[in-house]
């Protein structure tokens, strides 16, 4: 569509709305076990890049349960990188480029996810990383 903007362009429903107001209001131990998973997992992943890739960076996050991840490192065009993630690591993330300029060259992990998954995701990104880091 021309002119539109994937970036300021948002909804939410009735359903998640009310889910959202019932989770704020009535769920503070839900709350709280997911910013504890979020908090691992960040430092899963900061490790993970620190102990195997340490010119790759993944700083901790404040204040949301989405990661970047800078791989401008990896000296890969935004599209490479993409097509990199998905068809080496089969590692499917929010490419950076798609937020603007600043973006570019870095990848967006979502960390409300089980740490199991995130850490399968890195083992397979461990694995074709290990053929293009220098």
């Amino acid at each position: 569509m021309p002119g539109y903007d994937h970036t300021v362009f948002a909804t939410v429903n009735i359903l998640g709305y009310k889910a959202c107001e019932i989770g704020y209001a009535k769920c503070e131990d839900w709350i709280e076990e997911v910013i504890k998973l979020v908090d691992t997992n960040q430092k899963v992943v900061k490790k993970f890049f620190k102990d195997n890739f340490s010119k790759i960076k993944a700083p901790l996050i404040e204040g949301t349960y989405l990661q970047w991840v800078d791989f401008n490192a990896l000296k890969m065009t935004n599209k490479l990188l993409e097509k990199f993630m998905h068809m080496e690591a089969e590692f499917f993330l929010d490419e950076g480029y798609i937020f603007g300029t600043e973006g570019s060259g870095y990848e967006r992990i979502n960390l409300a996810a089980p740490t199991h998954v995130i850490e399968k995701a890195l083992e397979r990104l461990e694995k074709v990383l290990k053929k293009v880091y220098k």
